[in-house]
């Protein structure tokens, strides 16, 4: 009776034991799905905000490509103006070719607010309008009118186009710039929270490998328990 006994406790234990491993098994394995979803889903929150701050970089270049066309097209002019070579107008093409893809950086994304579309809309009024004056300058200059045509150009108007067109162009940039560095933080807060996500995924793999290991023993030294000696 007191072997019979002692045999009864020990089997209580050892499924006491198995059932603990089992549920510890269970919810490691839980915890590990778990974590690799949560992982799979920062990591695809990740990429979209790479995607969108790429998008508000390209939309920066395009800006910042608006200023130096502008810049060039007006030293073109300013040359044609003071020399009367033509030849020296290549450069005020080239600009004016190049704008009207360059001022998609004008149109809303994800930066866009109220202020940023209203400098927008400012901002192509603004070129629109300094690019007829430096044409009418030119024209002026290519009918034979040399001082009509350097009078437009040194005008408080001439002046006052350019700077519109710049602070517009220049406001719309900054609020770009606000948003994709804004997106920086985000990524590198996911970044941040991905590798705690892994280090938890790793964490719950090596404990349940753990376990697993420890029932696989427990049930081989079971098994040579019950084998005839």
């Amino acid at each position: 009776m007191p072997g019979a006994q002692v045999q009864d406790t020990g089997r209580g234990k050892r499924r006491l034991w198995l059932r603990m491993t089992l549920a510890a098994l269970l919810v490691s394995l839980t915890g590990l799905i778990v974590v690799t979803l949560e992982f799979v889903s920062a990591a695809q929150v990740t990429l979209r905000h790479v995607d969108e701050q790429s998008v508000l970089s390209v939309r920066m270049r395009d800006l910042q490509g608006v200023l130096v066309a502008l810049v060039d097209a007006e030293a073109s002019e300013r040359s044609y103006l003071l020399t009367g070579d033509a030849a020296l107008l290549s450069p005020y093409h080239d600009a004016v070719g190049r704008l009207p893809l360059l001022m998609r950086g004008l149109d809303a994304s994800g930066a866009s607010t109220v202020d940023t579309d209203r400098a927008a809309s400012e901002a192509r009024l603004a070129v629109s309008d300094k690019l007829a004056q430096l044409a009418q300058s030119i024209r002026l200059q290519a009918e034979g009118r040399h001082d009509a045509a350097l009078a437009l150009s040194m005008s408080d108007k001439s002046r006052d186009d350019t700077g519109r067109a710049r602070r517009a162009v220049n406001d719309v940039l900054e609020a770009v710039r606000g948003a994709r560095d804004a997106i920086g933080l985000q990524i590198a807060g996911g970044v941040s929270s991905s590798q705690r996500l892994l280090l938890l995924a790793v964490s719950s793999l090596f404990v349940f490998i753990l376990l697993a290991l420890g029932q696989t023993i427990q049930t081989r030294g079971r098994v040579r328990a019950s084998r005839p000696h």
